[in-house]
């Protein structure tokens, strides 16, 4: 087995990962080489995950401009929750948070 090391970590969207993967097929195709495995089937679940979904850049800019930090902003935009109930599972443990904040989620996700 081969060990590999971490170089960096950063938490993305689902749509950034599946942008990233494409970047990393094309390489592939370049090199006329098979993607590997996992990368396949990572690629595979995003594109269930992402169907009819359209980009959620603008999401990402109106979460970010409530000061949420990054990794609920990111878990907000894959989710994409409909209902205020959902956005309350979502942010139970990982801040405090108002009604009023609740409200802002739902109306830039929607």
């Amino acid at each position: 087995m081969v060990a590999k090391k971490i170089l960096s970590q950063k938490a993305i969207t689902n749509f950034e990962a599946e942008e990233h993967l494409n970047n990393i097929q094309s390489e592939f195709v370049k090199k006329e080489k098979e993607l590997p495995f996992e990368i396949n089937q990572t690629k595979d679940y995003l594109a269930k995950v992402n169907k009819g979904r359209k980009s959620n850049k603008d999401i990402m800019q109106k979460l970010k401009a409530l000061n949420l930090p990054e990794q609920v902003y990111i878990e907000l935009a894959n989710i994409l929750p409909k209902n205020e109930e959902v956005i309350r599972t979502i942010l139970y443990k990982k801040l405090e948070f108002t009604d009023d904040l609740v409200k802002q989620i739902k109306d830039a996700i929607n």
